[in-house]
């Protein structure tokens, strides 16, 4: 089988705005440049370059804030005081170096932050200094470290230099050019972000001669838009397993979108797809698609809010329905299949409920997986319960062995709490929870390891899962077929999707909102690599 290489396919799907951009070539070129990211001496009087809040993240400007220049003896510094802010407004960078001169005044301390993001929790680590001492921690969200301390005279009252190096997991901490903490971080490193600066206290402490030096990346390929879906929600992104060129897009309201050249160009595929929907009824909502395996020219895709299960056999030109057995109608989406690797004439179809009753933000969903052993010919109910199912898992070495995931970020379950991952021994006929070391039952994604079917890992979390008692979202991972289940990458809020390099299968990536994490160890540690 030939695996689709890193960096030969790049592809942004934007979701609601249906837009598909393709990177002009056959690959995605950038350029890395070390540079000047940023530099404020302060002798022009003004902050224009700077983003004040104070600690609830609310602008402070002009005579209510707390940061100011002062003059002093003909040179001019920034002064701040009260807890506070003072970002500059730049973008974020990997690895560089921040150098400054800071004055502190008695029972004064602040924070340096660095690789630091905000979009969904508060990620970062951050250099505290006071009179006596420099410690270096990491927060990610709820969740603080400490990593390293040291005891530092810095008198009060005269100016002191600080120097902070950046190179992947290494931070380097010098004071008066002395290197006063050198420390890797093995678990976990934050490798992207920004700097800012935070006044701890009601006593003042004064900065001068910021300079941020970064590795500022140049994309020098041009991305040109190719049309792609006409917008709407877009669902699935599927690759041809044997042919690179062929991809697939669901998108409601355009339904199948079919890329016979890595994405360039789009065409829609909707022959024999008569279901419609929509304020004027020629909507095509096509929601999700999954490409048989055994057989790439069979092919399976459901519809939202609709009854319809279509099918393909010449590789996604023409369609057929095939839902006899299906027992809703526009009570139902159907969210994902699972083909059997042995048998393509067993199919599973994961779906979601809609029960009408709203809970704090979404529907409190039901769920259902449908099953055929005859190509679709008939539909049998194998499994119904309080949350919706997004993925179905058969283990290829053992067609008995069905796992499925329960749940999704933007619907809440019927039952409040959710259901986690299920499994069946025997082909679908029984099922039972695993969910021994879950501790977030709203499984939105569920990926299964290409050669080792025993590892899985379990994306978890949903918008007000505070709301039923969940802290923290975040990957988990099962070496043993969901006897247990290691929490690998905690998050506090929502991580919606992990995936397994198919050509290398130690590399696994995880994403959700506003965060991109990587691990290189099939899982076991993960790097942080910034906001998108």
């Amino acid at each position: 089988m030939m695996s689709l290489t890193r960096g030969w396919i790049f592809i942004v799907f934007v979701m609601l705005v249906g837009v598909l951009l393709y990177p002009g070539g056959r690959s995605l070129s950038q350029e890395v440049q070390s540079v000047i990211l940023f530099q404020d001496d302060f002798e022009d009087h003004i902050l224009d370059g700077w983003l004040l809040t104070d600690d609830a993240g609310n602008f402070i400007m002009g005579d209510d804030s707390p940061w100011k220049i002062v003059a002093f003896e003909g040179s001019h510094y920034l002064e701040g005081s009260t807890h506070s802010f003072a970002r500059p407004n730049m973008d974020g960078f990997r690895d560089g170096w921040i150098t400054a001169r800071f004055k502190i005044s008695s029972g004064s301390e602040f924070h340096l932050n660095v690789r630091e993001n905000t979009t969904t929790s508060h990620i970062r680590y951050f250099i505290k200094i006071g009179e006596g001492n420099i410690s270096l921690r990491k927060q990610d969200a709820d969740d603080f470290y400490d990593l390293s301390a040291v005891d530092v005279e810095l008198p009060t009252g005269i100016w002191h230099t600080l120097k902070v190096v950046l190179e992947g997991s290494n931070i380097q901490i010098f004071a008066n050019d002395s290197l006063e903490i050198d420390y890797t971080d093995t678990v976990s490193p934050i490798l992207f972000g920004k700097v800012s600066i935070e006044a701890l206290t009601d006593n003042e402490i004064n900065f001068d001669n910021l300079y941020i030096k970064g590795d500022k990346l140049t994309q020098s390929t041009n991305w040109e838009k190719t049309g792609g879906p006409s917008g709407g929600l877009g669902y699935d992104v599927r690759f041809h397993p044997t042919n690179p060129n062929i991809m697939f897009v669901t998108d409601n309201p355009s339904g199948v979108n079919k890329s016979y050249n890595r994405g360039k160009t789009w065409a829609q595929r909707n022959v024999g797809i008569n279901t419609r929907s929509g304020e004027t009824g020629d909507a095509i909502p096509i929601f999700c698609l999954t490409i048989d395996s055994k057989n790439p020219d069979i092919l399976w895709a459901g519809t939202q809010f609709n009854r319809g299960i279509y099918k393909s056999v010449d590789g996604g030109e023409t369609w057929e329905k095939k839902d006899s057995g299906i027992a809703e109608w526009n009570e139902i989406t159907f969210r994902g299949f699972g083909v059997d690797p042995n048998d393509s004439n067993i199919v599973y179809a994961g779906a979601e409920i809609t029960t009408g009753i709203r809970g704090y933000e979404f529907d409190k969903a039901k769920g259902k997986i449908y099953k055929t052993t005859d190509g679709g010919e008939s539909w049998t109910c194998v499994w119904e319960g309080d949350s919706l199912v997004r993925f179905v898992h058969v283990n290829p070495e053992n067609s008995n062995i069905v796992y499925a995931s329960t749940g999704i970020f933007d619907r809440e379950a019927y039952n409040d709490i959710g259901l986690g991952v299920l499994k069946s021994t025997d082909a679908g006929k029984t099922w039972s929870q695993i969910n021994n070391g879950l501790t977030n039952l709203f499984v939105g994604f569920l990926e299964m390891h290409p050669t080792n079917s025993n590892i899985l890992f379990a994306a978890t979390g949903m918008n007000q899962q505070n709301m039923y008692g969940y802290t923290h979202g975040g990957i988990f991972k099962t070496d043993n077929g969901g006897e247990t289940w290691r929490h690998v990458l905690p998050h506090s809020y929502v991580l919606n999707s992990v995936a397994i390099s198919p050509s290398d299968p130690n590399t696994v990536y995880a994403a959700g909102e506003g965060i991109f994490c990587r691990s290189e160890d099939c899982g076991e540690s993960w790097s942080y690599m910034g906001e998108w």
